[in-house]
């Protein structure tokens, strides 16, 4: 826990409807990780070869290994800088281009001519996923740009912080999967499997952190629960703190950011760190009954 006080980044006051719109421009620069992870590493049956790991110390989003001619590479995002990146499997940059002020079919063009040169096969790159995402204005041929520069310092600290949160609780379950951030919603998540029948997980709980969406116009913590035969949600226990339920589409317990930022630094740590723990308790009571 006191890695969590030490390291969190204070949250800020911004206008979180701008924080929405370049949040969704950061997502879609993301996507040319995700395609190219897609296109040259061995598929995997839960799309997890498209997924991504958050570097705190460096603010960076860095995608799965990928094997060359001349030594393993990531792709990776710079997030105050917006820029695509090629790192070693050290995270140092060998490559790198800002996305501001270009087109998503530029940078697709000059990553997959970086790659190329590492020995990779990049011929017909064309950037389509097997999934929709919000729409943008870059993939109409727009090139990318930021309404407020500060947004993506402020972006980067929801996702260390979220990740700060998330790790910590990922350690107190035995069972807990990769604490991943996946290229579809671009929430940072985990999957905690709690029972199983030959084998094969039949209950869960997930937490995470969610980028703004079409239900908060902020980044939010998340729990939820899944059964195999369905969760009976007639007798939500109590939130007991912090957040709330979310019943429209989806349930689970949600602690929006914005709630967060007119508290102290330390106090938004400790209010992040109590909506989890009763969060998870909730979710562990409607898994076991």
């Amino acid at each position: 826990m006191n890695e969590i006080l030490n390291n969190w980044n204070e949250l800020n006051k911004v206008d979180f409807s701008v924080l929405a719109k370049d949040s969704n421009t950061v997502h879609h620069a993301a996507q040319l990780m995700a395609y190219a992870a897609k296109r040259l590493i061995p598929e995997k049956e839960d799309d997890s070869h498209t997924s991504s790991y958050w570097i705190p110390n460096k603010n960076f989003l860095e995608g799965r290994e990928i094997n060359t001619d001349k030594g393993k590479v990531r792709i990776a995002l710079n997030y105050p800088e917006l820029k695509l990146m090629i790192t070693d499997d050290k995270l140092n940059v060998i490559h790198q281009k800002a996305f501001i002020g270009n087109t998503k079919g530029y940078m697709l063009e000059w990553l997959a001519s970086e790659l190329k040169t590492l020995g990779l096969h990049t011929d017909h790159f064309d950037g389509k996923m097997h999934y929709e995402i919000p729409s943008h204005e870059v993939e109409n041929g727009s090139e990318f740009e930021v309404l407020d520069e500060k947004n993506l310092i402020e972006l980067a600290n929801y996702r260390t912080n979220g990740h700060l949160i998330i790790t910590y609780f990922a350690s107190r379950f035995s069972s807990a999967d990769e604490v991943l951030v996946w290229p579809h919603h671009f929430d940072e998540g985990l999957y905690i499997p709690l029972k199983f029948e030959n084998g094969a997980a039949t209950h869960s709980v997930g937490i995470g952190l969610a980028v703004p969406d079409s239900y908060y116009d902020n980044p939010y913590f998340y729990v939820t629960t899944w059964a195999k035969d369905g969760m009976e949600y007639n007798d939500l226990p109590e939130t007991k703190g912090p957040g709330k339920w979310h019943t429209h589409e989806w349930t689970g317990q949600v602690l929006e950011g914005k709630d967060l930022t007119g508290l102290r630094k330390e106090a938004q740590a400790e209010t992040a760190i109590h909506f989890m723990e009763t969060a998870i308790q909730n979710a562990l009571d409607l898994v076991n009954n």
